[in-house]
């Protein structure tokens, strides 16, 4: 007589397995950010004041005279390079992680209202690149006055 054991957690654990490789293998991808040919995102804002759009932007590495800006239909494109550890060239490390990789980056960003690029102003400071892209006058609201007739 053969006695089979039933495991009611048995199906459990390959389930566990697939999330955490799924969560693996598309979220935590160190490579995303490692600058070996891949774009890389970062975290930025982007907020409207009644005149400006204003983009701020955490790109840490990089140097003011890296960055690249244009505007073309409606979005906005920030390409740079970011350098790496001193004595990167020379040196052979072991990265176990890399968050803050080096090389090129590009990040684009679809604007909500048409803006004029050629007055467009930025800056780069602790890390942090901020933009101010004036609305075009199409964009900006216009306020109307009402009379009353006779008076």
């Amino acid at each position: 007589m053969v006695t089979t054991v039933l495991d009611p957690f048995s199906e459990i654990v390959p389930v566990r397995e697939l999330v955490k490789r799924l969560i693996d293998e598309s979220v935590i991808n160190p490579r995303a950010f490692a600058g070996d040919g891949n774009f890389a995102s970062f975290p930025f804002d982007l907020y409207e004041t009644a005149d400006d759009l204003v983009v701020r932007a955490a790109i840490p590495g990089a140097t003011a005279g890296s960055f690249e800006l244009s505007v073309n239909q409606d979005v906005l494109t920030v390409r740079g390079q970011r350098s790496g550890p001193a004595g990167e060239a020379t040196q052979q490390y072991t990265w176990h992680l890399r968050g803050l990789g080096a090389g090129p980056f590009q990040l684009q960003i679809a604007l909500p209202v048409p803006v004029s690029a050629d007055a467009a102003q930025a800056a780069y400071e602790d890390g942090i690149l901020t933009i101010h892209l004036p609305k075009a006058d199409q964009a900006r609201v216009k306020r109307i006055a009402v009379s009353t007739p006779g008076r």
